[in-house]
């Protein structure tokens, strides 16, 4: 069974003809898709040799088809337009940001990503934005002691209503559910927490981020005033 990070990434890749699922681990993603109908072929790709061997297992174990294996690093083991859908979760934002930005003329006229960053994901909605893409989905999941953000963008231009939706999600299509209410409040006691650290260090780097810290609260506060 699929945790419910796994199924909601599952869940926002929809159909297509070809899945890639970079840094796919056990390869539990584009078994999930090929299981469900949701695709015919699916590329599961890792630049780590044992992670491969892994997913090698789980489809052998299943006796599936219709899944390859292919070793190398984010989009360059395809072929321009090769798979319409592209999942890139469980990984850094800036790695993923640096993926997105170098396999750009890997992703086609037509494509649809399904995105979970662990951290930085300002910077990965950063580099959507660079390569014309528009978020189409925002949806948040709090699962062992940690909050996920995924999200799934298609070609278009990116509708940032304000500079705090790059680090919390487009207000516009984002779920403003329970969960996203606790998202915000952990981030507020985040920034209080360095504000109060930052304090008592008389830098130039200190009082920068003390200003940097007091901006994203005053943000966040106004997201909480305007829920």
């Amino acid at each position: 069974m699929l945790s419910e990070r796994l199924q909601c990434i599952v869940e926002a890749v929809g159909r297509a003809e070809c899945v890639l699922d970079v840094g796919t681990d056990h390869g539990y993603v584009p078994i999930a898709l090929i299981q469900n109908g949701q695709s015919e072929r699916a590329i599961a790709s890792d630049i780590s040799i044992s992670s491969l061997q892994k997913t090698k297992k789980q489809i052998t174990h299943r006796g599936m088809t219709g899944i390859e294996t292919r070793l190398g690093f984010g989009l360059d083991i395809i072929a321009p337009g090769e798979c319409d859908a592209i999942v890139i979760a469980g990984m850094g934002g800036l790695l993923m940001a640096d993926i997105l930005l170098k396999g750009k003329i890997k992703l086609g006229h037509h494509f649809h990503l399904v995105l979970q960053p662990m951290n930085n994901v300002q910077t990965v909605r950063l580099a959507l934005e660079a390569i014309g893409a528009r978020l189409i989905l925002e949806k948040m999941v709090f699962e062992d002691g940690h909050y996920y953000q995924i999200m799934a963008a298609e070609p278009g231009k990116m509708q940032i209503s304000t500079p705090i939706d790059y680090w919390i999600g487009l207000a516009d299509i984002r779920e403003e559910n329970k969960t996203f209410e606790e998202f915000v409040h952990h981030l507020i006691q985040k920034e209080k927490h360095i504000l109060v650290q930052v304090s008592a260090i008389n830098t130039d780097g200190a009082r920068r981020k003390w200003h940097q810290s007091q901006g994203m609260l005053d943000m966040l506060k106004e997201v909480v005033a305007r829920g």
